[in-house]
């Protein structure tokens, strides 16, 4: 393989002959992280930033010496790039480093899409995160520092300053330097005089030391910041609800080492709806919403793969074209996203192959999605030592102090760190709320046609595979809030499907559930009154519950965030307060 060039800054990526030795020099020995690594406490997060992702190699050659050295803590890799390579050219550049093999091999199948913006990639085995932020420098920095708390180490490893000023410019380092903390450290293969000037005047010291082989000299710098480190403290945590939401914050929590307590007063009471569809109802507009929806998509299906393996079926799903759904926004994505293994038109054998041969309609093909089985999902999550289910009403919460919360159940009282709402609409029982409502869902659970639907299919509405003799249609929304069956929903529900497929289905029950849902269509996260809310998610949970979970947990460590700090303000559960 040959050295890849970049096109835009017509400057090497690495060397071909030693760009793995290079990159242990600069990076893992130039900020001394075996060492530092070796001290680290149980639970500790190191957190590394990164100027120009390029390859990936510093990243992998990170993950690897982490693996070596490490078990108990966190890494968190944080990289910008504004111009990443696409999936096929990062395959044949990392194709170089053999001895990288196993940790590119992972990489290579959780890349995502190049899609502007944060990109959460989670390495589980390894206690490791990769964010991606595919955007420019200076914006990038700007929103961590508006989310994030400090980082450990630097990696400035972006092109050669001469081609690329603006990567090392005083803003840039400015930034940088906003962003460390006391015992912060950073390195860079480059000694150029802009380099040394921007650190001098954003308060590092610099040591000039040998360079890597043919490379006269390199930079070595510390911070003088009087920014401290936060603690890694692992807290005493309750959930109220044990629905989608709160099981994955429950999960998530747990797996980092929080004692969690999940609160459910009708823990034997089988949720509502029996299985979800993954549907990618996306957006191609550059708005919140729209990074929200996308952020949450490309990160729930490896969750469920992972923590819900009995229960998740990633088969794919079908959208057919509509015109009353979300059928054009999602052409224009594909339009925008050269990516098969994200999106791609209907394969017509696909079709053939479930009968469905006389379906003459433009359709899209989503391959990473599918459909969740509810409470056989809701046992796998928490089945976790680190959490305890306890079948209470939660009838009243306290705030003690800024550190402690008296939660009161119907059968004792409790201390807490940090107090969650996953409740739904019950949480008004418990905080004021605003600008949410409650919307009833129907399903309609029918028999198998002849014909083998085996992945859902969207339109007006959906048809799910769910049991070994029967399918799952719908879902209606309204505002009526009766508990019984409607059969004027199970008719519409039927009726939706003979529109998009033809098919004449048997009904043989239904189930009802209670949406909550916000007038902007996103979620309340965050904190209100000294309670985390989780709330909100609509028809939307199964999908946004993941990522939600992940961003919790990011807030309560004090851990860099998975989105933007946009989007982060956006979601601010008291933005209805007035």
């Amino acid at each position: 393989m040959g050295e890849p060039i970049s096109l835009s800054f017509n400057d090497r990526y690495f060397y071909k002959q030693d760009g793995l030795g290079e990159s242990s020099y600069v990076f893992i020995n130039g900020n001394d992280l075996t060492n530092r690594w070796k001290r680290l406490k149980k639970h500790e997060s190191f957190t590394i930033g990164e100027l120009g992702f390029g390859t990936g190699l510093n990243f992998l050659n990170a993950l690897k010496e982490w693996k070596t050295f490490q078990r108990e803590a966190k890494l968190n890799f944080i990289s910008i790039e504004r111009f990443p390579l696409a999936l096929k050219d990062l395959k044949k550049a990392l194709a170089n480093f053999p001895d990288l093999k196993n940790e590119t091999n992972a990489l290579l199948q959780l890349y995502p899409p190049l899609s502007r913006g944060f990109h959460r990639i989670n390495f589980e085995e390894n206690n490791a995160s990769l964010t991606l932020i595919f955007d420019d420098v200076d914006r990038g920095l700007d929103d961590l520092q508006k989310t994030t708390k400090t980082f450990d180490a630097w990696f400035l490893d972006g092109f050669s300053p001469k081609e690329n000023p603006k990567m090392w410019s005083s803003k840039i380092l400015s930034g940088i330097s906003n962003l460390s903390h006391s015992e912060t450290t950073l390195s860079s293969f480059s000694a150029a005089s802009i380099i040394k000037k921007s650190l001098e005047e954003n308060d590092f010291n610099i040591s000039l030391v040998d360079g890597y082989k043919h490379k006269r000299h390199m930079i070595k710098a510390y911070s003088n910041s009087s920014n401290t480190k936060s603690d890694s403290n692992r807290k005493k945590i309750a959930i109220v609800g044990a629905g989608i939401s709160g099981s994955c914050l429950a999960n998530s929590l747990a797996k980092r080492g929080h004692h969690v307590t999940v609160f459910e007063k009708n823990s034997n009471q089988k949720n509502g709806i029996p299985s979800f569809v993954g549907n990618p109802n996306l957006s191609h507009a550059n708005t919140p919403y729209g990074r929200f929806l996308l952020a949450s998509y490309l990160f729930f299906s490896l969750y469920y793969s992972k923590y819900c393996p009995n229960s998740w079926n990633e088969t794919g799903v079908i959208v057919l074209k509509d015109e009353k759904g979300n059928y054009k926004k999602l052409e224009k994505i594909f339009r925008q996203i050269n990516d098969s293994d994200f999106i791609s038109k209907v394969d017509k054998d696909l079709l053939l192959s479930m009968g469905l041969d006389d379906l003459d309609k433009d359709a899209l093909y989503f391959p990473k999605t599918g459909w969740l089985k509810t409470q056989s999902a809701i046992n796998e999550l928490l089945k976790n030592d680190n959490i305890k289910l306890k079948e209470e009403e939660v009838i009243e919460i306290k705030n003690l102090n800024e550190d402690q919360k008296e939660l009161i159940s119907n059968k004792a009282k409790y201390l807490f760190d940090e107090i969650c709402l996953c409740n739904s609409f019950n949480a008004k029982n418990l905080i004021e709320l605003h600008g949410a409502n409650k919307k009833r869902g129907q399903v309609t659970e029918v028999k198998k046609p002849k014909e083998d639907i085996n992945l859902p299919i969207c339109g007006q509405g959906y048809i799910s595979p769910y049991s070994k003799n029967n399918l799952l249609i719908g879902s209606s929304y309204s505002n009526d809030e009766s508990h019984l069956p409607s059969n004027h929903d199970d008719e519409e529900n039927l009726l939706k499907i003979n529109q998009m497929l033809g098919l004449e289905l048997e009904k043989i029950k239904n189930h009802v559930s209670f949406r909550f849902t916000t007038k902007d269509h996103l979620p309340l996260l965050g904190y209100k009154e000294g309670l985390i809310l989780n709330l909100g998610h609509g028809s939307k949970g199964s999908v946004n519950s993941p990522l939600c979970a992940e961003i919790i947990c990011d807030f309560i460590d004090g851990d860099p965030l998975p989105i933007d700090s946009a989007l982060y303000e956006a979601l601010n559960p008291n933005r209805f307060n007035s």
